[in-house]
């Protein structure tokens, strides 16, 4: 993940859960898989949660961006109008 944001000089932050504490917080199944999340009261709340948008397999082809969509509605103060998609993707192995 490191060499990735590095190559692509992104400047957004990242967790590495090495432990798979978060994926088990989020009850993660697949890979890849977004999770939106917000902090409340020192708890996170999750906003979103599935896939990226509605074409995995080709960038160009998407034609809704949940996610995309749903920080702008948190942004804006809205209510997010789809809080949850269908994850398309491999299972994630757990250790």
């Amino acid at each position: 993940m490191k060499a990735a944001f590095l190559t692509w000089n992104l400047s957004v932050p990242y967790l590495a859960d090495k432990d798979q504490l978060a994926m088990d917080s989020f009850a993660a199944r697949k890979s890849p898989e977004c999770f939106l999340v917000k902090s409340e009261a020192g708890k996170y709340r999750i906003l979103y949660s599935g896939a990226l948008d509605d074409n995995p397999q080709a960038a160009q082809q998407v034609v809704d961006s949940y996610l995309k969509s749903a920080i702008e509605a948190l942004l804006s103060n809205q209510a997010i109008a789809q809080p949850s998609n269908r994850a398309a993707g491999c299972a994630i192995r757990r250790k």
